[in-house]
């Protein structure tokens, strides 16, 4: 028998807008939030801009200290994306260990970390096989205590 599933909230982390109210109000209003690459120096690209998500606090978004410690910016902006989810849902920090395990998590992401990819090229490089630090599909189930399956997108242009 298949079971039902049901979207209960959404959180939107985009260089246009953080949060879905803020989103859908730079999408109507037509601002993209592509502007000039400020993350790091792209003097000597060809391109030079991109939709950067600027202003990020993961801890004003509910990450711990030891969370930002441990995961790198991608994961941070998935975990903060998933916080949002919940707190839209009204489920943040309401969840039962009953409901834990019904709940799967369903993640889209334009790329991948390249901080981790980085980190794990020279690691391997370095010292043979390796496993990386996180993956960020996995480690938002892990955080928030969801027992059901999940499943990350990976799609770019």
């Amino acid at each position: 028998m298949q079971r039902r599933v049901v979207i209960t909230g959404l959180g939107v982390l985009a260089c246009n807008g953080i949060g879905k109210e803020d989103f859908w109000n730079a999408c109507v209003a037509g601002r993209s939030g592509i502007k000039r690459i400020t993350r790091f120096d792209a003097s000597a690209l060809p391109t030079q801009i991109a939709g950067e998500i600027t202003n990020f606090d993961p801890e004003a978004l509910g990450l711990t200290p030891i969370e930002c410690h441990l995961t790198d910016r991608n994961t941070q902006l998935a975990l903060a994306t998933a916080n949002l989810a919940l707190q839209d849902a009204g489920l943040l920090d309401t969840l039962s260990d009953e409901e834990r395990d019904e709940i799967g998590v369903y993640m889209g992401s334009a790329m991948a970390s390249s901080e981790e990819a980085e980190w794990l090229w020279a690691k391997m490089t370095n010292r043979g096989k390796h496993a990386p630090r996180n993956t960020t599909g996995e480690f938002i189930p892990l955080t928030l205590l969801m027992r059901q399956s999940r499943r990350v997108e990976q799609i770019a242009c």
